[in-house]
């Protein structure tokens, strides 16, 4: 009994401790959780997010969204910023919900519009144009002129015996107080010569008197000593007028006499008779007479006055002698001397250029006598032979650049590369100097970068006139921009339809030269193309098929002016097509350039990320506006 209660006493002690055992393994099975979803947390949609709510188990981490909602989209505002000189203008959006901004419709910068105050040079400072933005603050300082240096005029005052010589230089400019006293002569000094002696007596010394030939100043030297006197016999002499009575006693050796035992004299009345001015040589007296015994002396002299001399200076002409006279005030005497040999004649050279309708020349002026002659006469037609080329076929190969070559990408913002541009053998560039009134904001950077690369320049521009008095504007406002620079190919006129439009597509300018008719077109265009001449410029005419031969006087065109004719034989499949030997022979006699592919995008690789014009030039144009000095040359 004690046995079997023992063993079931084991038996649940062994059950419990099963039961335990399996509890234990139980907790370590993982279960399967039933979420409690009791945590929503809402958010709220964005501009470009979703909205949605956040449900989280409190049992366990498990979370999950749903309840979406759309993003709400941005709610802008728009900021119109203008475009500044430099800066470009553009539409700011900003969003009113999260601040995200965008910008668009870019507009380049306008560009500087650039006044000029001149400042003249001085004798001794530099003269410069200071070319300044009307718009803004920015300026520069160009075509810097050497300071003219004094006009010199030079006055002698020669020496004197006693006074130095000297040349005194003047500036005749006015507002100039140069001076400047140089050439200094040393005093000539006395040249003296003997002009008399005097022995020595018994009371007196002996001297002898030197006189200077140049100035007359005299003075005594070379005393002896006087030789003392030796009385002797004695004689009694009665009183006079002027003498007293008295005791005679005589040196035996020079008769001198001294009196003693004087009796008074009796006395003279004297009355002044003459009057002897002194002169520039001789001295100046008077003389009194006794009305007793008529007894006459001499008295009151004074010196010699001396010349009183002045200098006037003729200076040598192309023809004559120059020289300096000497005169004197007082009494005319005059003497010449500085002789100064005559001088050739200086001409100052005015070339007076040949247009298209007179006869050049040069007029020879000389600047000291006014002597004038003019010729080396130079016909219009030895330099201006008009539109047709040499016949030869193409002589230069170029491109014609506007702010529109640039790329306006804001990744690269790429710009011209001129020295890819020469490695692709272009070997000219005809720039866009400008449009109406407005200077091509390329223009300045593109001449500088193209003369940097080695390759020759020519420029167009691009008018609105609509009559002789705009196209002689533009010829002024034209000569304004190139002043200062050298070019090799000529300034051309691009006459052609220009239409300006709204934002909405509305014609706001329409600029149609084809309704000007003949007579009026053939005077805008002569109008500037003999201005430009006047300027020293080398002009020419840009023009296409249709205008050429439907609205000018083709005739009259082609022989007088030089024309850069436009027909593109390029096509949307292959803009750089090149065209025909036959074509380019034929064109090489009739026209001076030829442009004969336009709006080429990415040419040579990218070297114009933009777009540009390709040519081929008939004529040796830098060889013959250098020879004739044209554009800048000499």
């Amino acid at each position: 009994m004690r046995k079997n209660l023992i063993t079931i006493i084991l038996a649940v002690i062994l059950a419990i401790c099963l039961v335990f055992l399996g509890l234990i393994v139980y907790s370590l099975i993982p279960k399967e959780c039933k979420h409690h979803f009791c945590d929503k947390t809402p958010y709220e949609p964005t501009c470009e997010g979703k909205g949605y709510t956040l449900y989280e188990c409190k049992t366990c981490d498990y979370s999950f969204e749903a309840d979406f909602v759309a993003p709400t989209g941005h709610e802008y505002t728009n900021e119109i910023v203008l475009p500044a000189c430099e800066s470009e203008g553009y539409t700011l959006h900003t969003c009113s919900r999260c601040e995200k901004t965008e910008k668009d419709t870019i507009v380049s910068a306008t560009g500087h519009n650039y006044a000029q105050n001149i400042v003249a040079p001085t004798c001794e400072t530099q003269g410069c144009t200071i070319n300044y933005c009307q718009n803004c603050d920015f300026e520069t300082r160009t075509d810097y002129v050497k300071p003219l240096g004094h006009d010199k005029e030079q006055s002698t005052v020669a020496p004197t015996c006693e006074s130095e010589g000297y040349t005194v230089s003047v500036c005749k400019r006015e507002n100039c107080d140069y001076e400047y006293i140089s050439g200094f002569v040393q005093p000539l000094g006395h040249s003296y010569i003997e002009i008399s002696k005097v022995n020595p007596t018994c009371e007196a010394e002996g001297f002898t008197t030197y006189r200077c030939k140049t100035c007359e100043h005299e003075y005594k030297g070379d005393y002896i000593d006087m030789l003392g006197h030796n009385y002797g016999e004695t004689e009694t002499i009665s009183p006079t007028c002027e003498e007293k009575g008295y005791t005679v006693y005589k040196c035996e050796n020079c008769q001198h006499e001294y009196s003693g035992n004087y009796v008074d004299m009796l006395g003279h009345e004297y009355v002044e008779i003459g009057t002897v001015d002194p002169t520039c040589l001789e001295g100046g007296n008077s003389t009194f007479m006794c009305l007793i015994c008529e007894h006459q002396y001499i008295s009151d002299y004074t010196e010699p006055t001396g010349h009183t001399f002045t200098q006037t200076v003729t200076k040598p002409t192309c023809t004559s002698w120059g020289y300096t006279t000497h005169k004197c005030s007082d009494c005319g005497y005059k003497y010449e001397s500085d002789e100064v040999k005559p001088e050739e004649h200086t001409y100052k050279k005015t070339y007076v250029r040949p247009n298209f309708e007179k006869t050049g020349y040069t007029i020879y002026k000389c600047i000291v006598c006014d002597t004038e002659h003019i010729s080396d006469y130079v016909f219009y037609s030895d330099i201006f032979t008009g539109a047709a080329g040499t016949g030869e076929g193409g002589l230069a190969f170029g491109v014609d650049l506007s702010h529109w070559s640039y790329s306006y990408n804001e990744t690269t913002k790429a710009d011209v590369d001129f020295e890819k541009l020469r490695e692709a053998d272009v070997e000219f560039v005809i720039l866009r100097v400008g449009f109406n009134t407005e200077l091509d904001t390329k223009f300045e950077q593109y001449y500088a970068a193209a003369r940097e690369a080695g390759l020759d320049i020519g420029v167009y521009f691009f008018t609105l006139a609509t009559n002789a008095d705009e196209a002689r504007a533009d010829a002024k406002r034209v000569a304004a921009w190139l002043e200062g620079k050298t070019f090799e190919y000529p300034i051309f006129y691009d006459i052609e339809k220009y239409v300006k439009k709204d934002s909405y597509g509305n014609v706001v300018y329409n600029y149609d030269p084809a309704s000007f008719g003949e007579t009026r077109i053939m005077e805008i265009t002569n109008t500037f193309m003999t201005a430009m001449v006047e300027y020293g410029y080398y002009p020419g005419l840009y023009t296409n098929n249709n205008y050429l031969y439907n609205l000018f006087n083709n005739e009259k065109t082609l022989r007088l002016y030089d024309v850069w004719y436009a027909r593109y034989v390029g096509t949307d499949e292959n803009p750089e097509a090149l065209p025909s030997e036959e074509d380019m022979l034929e064109y090489s006699k009739m026209y001076s350039m030829w442009q004969y592919n336009g709006d080429v995008y990415n040419f040579a690789d990218g070297a114009v990320p933009g777009a540009c014009d390709l040519n081929i030039a008939f004529k040796k144009y830098p060889e013959w506006i250098k020879e004739n000095g044209f554009n800048g040359y000499d």
